[in-house]
């Protein structure tokens, strides 16, 4: 009698050693512990375009990476937005693990002076239930910095456009005033021609 006593003790203690066990693995191995992400985003942090003349553009192609380890539903899909000034292509794709996609950005001034501003890629997934489950959205970001300046130019002013001299005595001479005006912010050079 005592010994199936003890057998039943020992059985006993041995289930509940064998439940905490399980528990306490369930408790310090979360289920999204199993899913590991990686940095991803932009290759770069920063991106500057320099001074660009308004009404012209320069562009800048980089990449834009994604990777886990997750096992997810369908391949991720990403958006990415610019700000005033500056525009991306594709502005949307999809992409898989580890993959990455060219982006081109690009920046056309419309007025002068500096302008700045962050690009976002936003990035969805989903993962299997397992792994987390659900949704997963991740942002990345990047500063872009780009200057617009305008044209130097002369701009050329003759007033008037057209003389006239009337009649004039043989081996006499008559005159009339020309004004030419530079009323642009660069420099012209020129001569002035009449018909003998």
């Amino acid at each position: 009698m005592a010994q199936k006593f003890s057998h039943l003790i020992r059985s006993s203690f041995a289930t509940s050693l064998l439940t905490i066990l399980i528990l306490t693995c369930l408790w310090v191995t979360p289920a999204h512990a199993l899913c590991l992400q990686f940095p991803s985003g932009f290759s770069r942090n920063s991106y500057d375009f320099g001074t660009v003349l308004v009404g012209s553009s320069r562009s800048i192609t980089t990449t834009v990476t994604y990777y886990t380890e997750c096992t997810y539903v369908s391949p991720a899909t990403g958006t990415l937005s610019a700000p005033s000034g500056f525009s991306s292509n594709p502005s949307s794709f999809t992409m898989n693990s580890r993959q990455a996609i060219p982006i081109t950005l690009t920046f056309a001034p419309t007025s002068a002076g500096t302008q700045t501003g962050t690009a976002t890629v936003r990035v969805s997934t989903r993962f299997i239930p397992h792994e987390g489950g659900g949704p997963a959205i991740l942002n990345y970001t990047t500063s872009v910095v780009g200057v617009g300046y305008q044209q130097r130019q002369g701009i050329i002013n003759v007033t008037p456009t057209s003389f006239d001299f009337g009649n004039v005595q043989i081996n006499a001479t008559a005159n009339q005033i020309l004004t030419v005006s530079n009323t642009g912010d660069a420099t012209l050079t020129g001569n002035i021609s009449m018909p003998c």
